[in-house]
């Protein structure tokens, strides 16, 4: 493992250890945080094909890329010229901010797929090209911040929903449950459009990178062992307000997406992947990363850029500085940060995010993506919303096969216990457990019964049965650790009491 790598593991572990494990964590998720950042850990070996496109088309079957933790510290660099070597601050010293995303094996930065005049060449840097989009809501208020259609639908709660669950809490509420909820009505629900989100991380697939250097053999290609940094529009500011924001430099007017560095780094020992961006959260932090006296808040994203820019910018909009914000959809989502603070968006400590990744297919189509893998607020076979995956799930599951079954919403027209669903790959059903198109009995036998379930044995009906398995496992790590946190305690116990019988 590297220094870099080691130094925020050791941040991570030191978290883990002190018990700040967010009691709201679904089982193999966790998010934490301490004076130096927030960190989030993924599930490992959750990963599984869920494609967006034909399923007659062919994708990469060898990439099934799981998401394993991000984290976003407060950083500062020892020098311009190496960005990645320095060391985590405290919030009152930080001008700059690391994200680290990190992956399960080898994977490659993400070549251009045919948009904006690029040419179709996802693996231009290797043949497991990554592609997905971390999803950062920098003010921790839910209903400011997202994107209209068709930016929508290529994001985490438009997706979410393909991996056979739902986040928990009220976001879920929010996510895509089948094909028909993708409606471009923002006003309808789901309102998937209102993630929260006024930044994302862009690994979309959507230019063409350039390699800034390479730490190998030199061939253009990201290999074992390599360590590789490439240019371009990683990290954006939400679109939907580019009409009528005042940015310009970026590839369209209103558009705050600078170019940017993003390192590849592959940990042959844990056969791990690595992928930073190291940015500026305001000005100070700006001019050190040029090497250049600060400058103000000028809107030109081809000079000193930071968070703390986008984000004037932003409120600027917000309060019609610019003129009025005529889409009424637009102005909902921005509506909250009217007579707004930058400083509200500069803490990474309160920062939320999501994540969504995937790969691409492997020969040009309609369909861009083919993800794998969700997080940080999700449970595989959770349909309930509650974090756990139980008996009602199984219940759910049945009760819609029963519904659709030889209806208009079953493609192959019989009552035969199964559901079809039509043109499956651009169309799906969270019931779909296993994304094999069909909701039938699999699906209901895909779900996890009994693992951090409520109903410990899977019966049906929360009782002294699994009250017995808590107790017996009181104080350990099991099943009956149904937040996630690490340790079965009263936590615990008060989730299992609260849905007794």
């Amino acid at each position: 493992m590297s220094m870099r790598a080691s130094h925020s593991m050791l941040s991570l572990g030191l978290v883990i250890a002190l018990g700040m494990m967010a009691p709201s964590a679904a089982a193999g998720e966790s998010v934490s945080s301490d004076l130096y950042g927030k960190y989030w850990v993924d599930a490992k070996g959750d990963q599984s094909f869920r494609p967006t496109g034909s399923m007659t088309a062919s994708f990469f079957k060898e990439a099934e890329i799981d998401l394993r933790s991000l984290s976003i510290q407060f950083w500062a660099p020892r020098s311009k010229a190496n960005p990645y070597d320095g060391q985590v601050v405290s919030y009152k010293n930080a001008h700059i901010f690391k994200l680290e995303l990190v992956v399960d094996g080898l994977v490659n930065p993400p070549g251009p797929l045919g948009l904006g005049g690029h040419p179709w060449d996802p693996d231009r840097f290797g043949p497991r090209p990554v592609f997905g989009y971390v999803e950062l809501d920098v003010d921790g208020r839910k209903n400011t911040g997202g994107e209209l259609d068709p930016v929508a639908r290529r994001r985490y709660l438009a997706n979410v929903g393909r991996f056979g669950g739902l986040p928990y809490g009220s976001f879920g509420e929010r996510a895509v449950t089948s094909a028909s909820d993708l409606d471009y009505n923002f006003s309808s629900a789901p309102q998937y459009e209102r993630s929260g989100a006024e930044f994302a991380l862009a690994l979309c697939g959507c230019f063409a990178p350039t390699i800034v250097q390479e730490f190998g053999n030199g061939n253009g290609q990201f290999e074992a062992g390599e360590v590789m940094d490439v240019r371009g529009r990683f990290f954006e500011r939400m679109q939907a307000i580019a009409p009528y924001a005042g940015a310009y430099g970026g590839s369209d007017f209103g558009l705050y997406d600078p170019e940017v560095k993003l390192r590849f780094e592959h940990d042959p020992i844990d056969d791990e992947t690595t992928i930073t961006l190291v940015y500026a959260l305001d000005q100070v932090g700006a001019a050190f990363l040029r090497g250049k006296m600060p400058q103000p808040m000028d809107l030109n994203v081809l000079n000193q850029v930071s968070v703390a820019e986008a984000l004037n910018d932003l409120i600027y909009t917000a309060n019609g500085f610019w003129g009025p914000v005529w889409n009424s959809d637009v102005s909902e989502l921005i509506e909250d940060w009217a007579g707004g603070l930058v400083s509200e968006g500069l803490d990474v400590r309160e920062w939320n995010a999501v994540a969504l990744i995937g790969t691409s297919y492997q020969q040009q189509n309609s369909a861009l993506y083919v993800w794998t893998d969700v997080g940080f607020d999700f449970t595989f076979g959770d349909l309930t919303m509650d974090g756990a995956a139980d008996s009602t799930d199984v219940k759910a599951v049945k009760s819609i096969m029963m519904t659709l079954d030889g209806g208009p919403g079953d493609a192959d027209g019989q009552y035969n216990n199964s559901v079809q669903i039509p043109n499956f790959g651009p169309s799906f059903n969270v019931h779909d457990i296993n994304s094999d198109g069909l909701i039938d009995s699999d699906d209901a036998g895909a779900i996890p019964i009994g693992a951090f379930s409520v109903d410990q044995n899977g019966d049906g009906v929360i009782n002294g049965a699994d009250l017995a398995t808590l107790l017996s496992q009181w104080g350990l790590s099991g099943t009956a650790d149904l937040n996630g946190d690490g340790i079965v305690n009263g936590a615990d116990l008060a989730t299992l009491l609260a849905n007794w019988g």
